[in-house]
Formats: C-alpha cells, structure tokens, sequence
C-alpha cells in the first residue's frame, strides 16, 4: 500500500488519470440512479407591457413546455415556476405572431415549446358618438297615432375596441306600446347597439345604457299604408351585381294630417352604399320620414342578393 501512495504522490499524472476514473464511475453510478428524463407541463401564456387603452387578445391561452433534467432536478420542479412569457413592448395595433419566451428552474432545460410563437391581436379601445333610434313596438288604440317620441338624451357613446365599435350601424331603444294607453307617457329605455344586420355587438358598451323616452299621442291623426322603396348610393365592385331585393315589411302604416298623407305613396329608405357589397346582405335601415309623418317602427331590413356576373 505504501508503494502505491508513494507512487501517486510523485506522479501527478496518476493522480489525474485516478480522479477521471472516479468521475466516470459516479457517472455511471448517478446515471443508473438518477437518469436523465423528459416530462411536459401545460403553462399558461403571460403577457408583459400590453399597451393601455387596448383590448388584447391571444389566439393560445396556454402552450406545452418539454423540459429534460436529472430525475432529481426534474422531481423539484414547481409548476408556478414556469413561466410562458410574450413582451409585446412596442407593438402596434393589429395582429402580430410574437415569439414565446419561458423562464424554468435551474438545472433543467426546456427541450421543446409548442407552438414558440403566438397570435397576438391588439385592438385599440375607441370612441364614437351616436343618434339614438327609438323602434316601436306593440299596438296603440285605433283612434290614437304617434304625434311626437323623443328620447334625452339623443345622442350616446360608444365604446369599445375599434373593430366592434366600427361595425356599430345604430344604437336603439325598443319602447313598447299598449292598445289600452291613451295618453302620454313616459319611460326608461335601455339601449343596445346593433349592427347591419340588426343583431346586437358584442364587446360594445353605450353610455350610458339607458334614456329617458317621452311619447306623445294624438287623435284626429290620418292613417295610410304605403309602399317601402330601398334608397342606394354609389356602385358595387366590378364584377357583381344585384340579383334581387327584398324589403321587409315591403308595405307600412304612416299616419298625419290628411294634407299631408295626401303628397305620399310611397318611402324610402335611407341611402345604402353599394361599395362594399360583394356578397348577399341583410341590412336593417331606418326610414327617411317627411315632416308630420310618423310610424310605428321606423327600421325596416333590406335582403340584398348578389352575385358574380
């Protein structure tokens, strides 16, 4: 034993060649103990510096992240410690696909990230001021008619991210008669913002959400069905056009002063721009009302079918 003791103190070679095999053969030991493995955890996405006065959203929620570690290391891990990060620091409105950054444990590294980028919209919160339309619904005795309906205020905000708030064709208000009610009344009215098609927009909010509505109701008032015309404006794109059109209802009650019944056979509709018309559409539009007339529900919808020449 003395010999061999001597021999490794005067042979720093030895020494090295005897500390390597030692490293290996832990190698060895704590690889057959504590072997490298692969494991995955579902993490949700964070993100950092969303700009203000913007709705952002992200197309995935969560993303799958593969780590590879010693069993040991891989056993320790806490799943808050992991971390799926987007920095949208300097982004502008719009969709943008931004790349997955993950903070882990040390001691283990992540192998796999799936997907490593995402889809990320950022929609500005805006703002735009408008007319209240009061729609009527319900019946009134057959000898009254609506002389006046008005709303405080008449005009409202709406407000949300552009790509709804844009689409926002009229802020309404149902107002609901009675066939026994034969006098002025007054009422509150929650308003809803709808779009061309009539349905409500999600996302939208119209402040404030409620008006005060006054109905004035007379007697002596004439009354006459008339025809409902679609008013457009402007062309379609090239290489469409109008196959046929419907109104609903095609036919509506008008009532006022007999003079001026007298000067109507028909109304129109409010201009509907063409433009933007390349497939067929259902549009809810209000109806250009002379001075002394008024209706029972001034919208009306207009079914546009169109196809390619």
């Amino acid at each position: 034993m003395n010999w061999f003791l001597n021999l490794i103190r005067r042979k720093p070679i030895v020494k090295i060649l005897a500390l390597i095999g030692a490293v290996i053969l832990w190698s060895f030991v704590m690889q057959d103990q504590n072997p490298m493995i692969d494991t995955s955890y579902r993490v949700p996405v964070t993100m950092l510096n969303a700009p203000e006065g913007s709705k952002v959203e992200i197309a995935e929620e969560s993303v799958r992240i593969k780590l590879r570690g010693a069993r040991s290391a891989i056993a320790a891990v806490d799943e808050d410690d992991l971390k799926a990060v987007v920095n949208l620091n300097g982004f502008e409105p719009g969709t943008h696909k931004v790349k997955i950054h993950t903070v882990i444990p040390q001691g283990v590294e992540a192998v796999e990230i799936s997907p490593d980028t995402v889809e990320v919209t950022i929609d500005p919160i805006v703002q735009r001021t408008m007319e209240v339309t009061l729609i009527r619904g319900g019946q009134i005795p057959k000898d009254m008619a609506v002389a006046d309906i008005s709303s405080e205020p008449s005009a409202v905000t709406v407000e949300g991210p552009s790509s709804a708030v844009k689409n926002v064709a009229q802020v309404v208000g149902y107002v609901g008669f009675s066939k026994s009610g034969d006098t002025d009344f007054d009422l509150t009215v929650p308003l809803t913002a709808i779009g061309d098609d009539g349905i409500g927009i999600e996302n939208v909010h119209v402040v404030p959400k409620n008006v005060q509505v006054h109905v004035q109701l007379a007697r002596g008032l004439s009354k006459k069905i008339v025809d409902v015309k679609p008013l457009f404006e402007g062309t379609l794109p090239s290489g469409y056009m109008v196959k046929s059109v419907r109104i609903e209802p095609a036919r509506i009650e008008i009532a006022g002063e007999s003079s001026a019944l007298s000067q109507i056979a028909s109304l129109t509709t409010e201009p509907m721009a063409l433009s933007e018309l390349t497939k067929t559409t259902r549009k809810a539009v209000l109806l250009n009302l002379p001075d002394g007339i008024t209706v029972t529900n001034r919208m009306v919808f207009v079914n546009i079918e169109i196809e390619k020449e």
